[in-house]
């Protein structure tokens, strides 16, 4: 597996990503800010939903939290919303009539547990003030019950996936959970599904025929010491009544879950999560990143496994481009050594090899990039959090971690690093070359470093610290043909060029 990143035009420079940031958002200066999905809607504004906390409290006090962010970033409004006690936002989407509905769970205090719980906001018409606020209660009157994802049907009415231990059978913990609501968010039916295990119903999404897809998840229970869970997953393909119609296990090992499910243009699905697989004799288990591909009669066309030998790498969301490929937002502790989590991203061809992969953020506590989507303007927008704390030696609470979201292009190059290389283009000359060529650019580098990838994404040549305007390129052997170019600074991308070494 390769970590690169190069474009397949002449010359960028900084100026070509005007419309790309990153940015961070801290609630109170200081809470422990999670994100969990990111949409864009009609307004092209972004609406970020999450969960926002005090530092000092380690799985309790959290809020519900709505950011709403314009196109470059900046804050609109936000809001919070909840018990002040365990109350977590996992979805969002914008209805039919622009508003925004949020699924999660809420604390109920009268009888110490948790309910599915579901938000309405309504937004006056240019998407900047909150209008008003419902909301609504599902389960949770002694026993503890949440919300995962929603989605809405053409006719107006509403899936919404969770876990419940309020109705079903619980052989073994939780049911897996659908909801059907009204337009007016009421209960149509519900319908649990028991598998022997804890169970909780991940993702729904639109499948062939009327049908839909679901995913879920089983807990089976404890092994070694100290105790960690085991995991099986389980793909099933519904009717519109919440009927199965076929089943597809992933139990060929101890941890198998997914996270995400998004349709492909084919009338099939592309889903991803974790894996043990590769990890079985590693203690207490790593973890891989999961791909599976089905087609448009739910069969598997293709599994992928992505990651390191004892190593922790997840995916966590996935979305198809118009030309097949997909970008997948992931999190890796195989790149860097020295870190947690990383947001790990890949670009996969429609067979789910790699093309080119970046490590975004890679710092020594725990990010997370939790959610991906494409922008109107054909960038790529994902949300998650940096800074949190996942090291019980340091302390038992996430830490003052922030909401992190970055608007990239579709090679995962920002404008992060604007503000030490500031619209930084450069010239190659000859070019095309026989022996030698001149790299020239129009600003003073600093421990910059050079890399040049072959057509087939194979790192030939790197130049490492790289000080001052001018970089002597030798062809050092090179066969002819064409190359690419790629000028990093901290690790990050910061301009890309085509090279072109003729027949000596």
């Amino acid at each position: 597996m390769k970590t690169i990143c190069f474009l397949l035009i002449t010359s960028l420079t900084m100026s070509a990503y005007a419309q790309t940031w990153i940015k961070t958002y801290d609630h109170n200066n200081g809470n422990t800010d999670v994100a969990s999905k990111i949409i864009e809607t009609n307004n092209n504004h972004f609406i970020v939903a999450g969960q926002t906390t005090i530092p000092s409290i380690w799985m309790w006090g959290f809020n519900g939290f709505i950011i709403a962010l314009d196109f470059n970033g900046d804050t609109l409004w936000t809001k919070t919303l909840g018990s002040s006690a365990n109350d977590f936002l996992t979805d969002v989407i914008e209805n039919n009539n622009n508003e925004l509905i949020f699924t999660g769970s809420r604390y109920y205090f009268p009888a110490n547990s948790l309910q599915l719980w579901i938000i309405k906001l309504q937004l006056n018409a240019n998407g900047t003030q909150i209008i008003s606020t419902s909301e609504k209660y599902f389960g949770g009157n002694d026993k503890d019950d949440g919300g995962t994802k929603i989605i809405q049907n053409p006719d107006g009415t509403y899936f919404v996936t969770g876990y419940t231990n309020s109705y079903g059978t619980q052989q073994g913990g939780s049911d897996a959970w659908l909801l059907k609501l009204n337009s007016n968010l009421d209960t149509i039916w519900t319908k649990t599904y028991d598998f022997g295990y804890a169970e909780e119903a991940k993702s729904i999404i639109p499948f062939n025929s009327g049908n839909y897809l679901m995913l879920v998840n089983s807990t089976t229970g404890q092994m070694g010491f100290p105790p960690f869970y085991t995991n099986f997953a389980k793909v099933l393909l519904i009717n519109s009544s919440g009927n199965v119609l076929k089943t597809l296990t992933f139990n060929n090992d101890t941890i198998n879950y997914f996270i995400n499910a998004r349709p492909t243009s084919d009338g099939g699905a592309i889903l991803i999560g974790s894996t043990g697989v590769n990890d079985n004799s590693v203690p207490y288990g790593g973890r891989n990143i999961f791909i599976v591909k089905l087609n448009a009669n739910a069969d598997t066309v293709w599994t992928k496994i992505y990651g390191g030998y004892g190593k922790y790498d997840g995916g966590l969301d996935i979305i198809q481009d118009n030309d097949g490929t997909y970008y997948a937002a992931c999190y890796t502790q195989t790149q860097y050594v020295d870190s947690v989590d990383n947001w790990y991203l890949m670009r996969l061809d429609a067979q789910g090899n790699i093309i080119y992969s970046n490590c975004l953020i890679h710092k020594k506590d725990n990010d997370d990039p939790v959610s991906i989507l494409k922008a109107s303007d054909g960038t790529l927008v994902i949300a998650g959090h940096i800074n949190a704390n996942s090291n019980p030696g340091q302390s038992w609470d996430l830490g003052n971690s922030d909401i992190c979201v970055a608007k990239l292009d579709t090679n995962f190059v920002t404008g992060i690093q604007e503000q030490v290389l500031n619209k930084l283009s450069f010239t190659i000359y000859p070019n095309p070359f026989s022996a030698q060529a001149t790299l020239h650019t129009d600003q003073i580098l600093e421990n910059a470093t050079l890399r040049i990838y072959n057509i087939y994404s194979q790192k030939v040549k790197e130049i490492t610290n790289i000080y001052g305007q001018t970089i002597t390129l030798q062809r050092n052997n090179l066969p002819s043909g064409l190359y690419f170019v790629q000028l990093l600074h901290d690790n990050n991308v910061i301009t890309n060029a085509k090279l072109i070494i003729l027949t000596e």
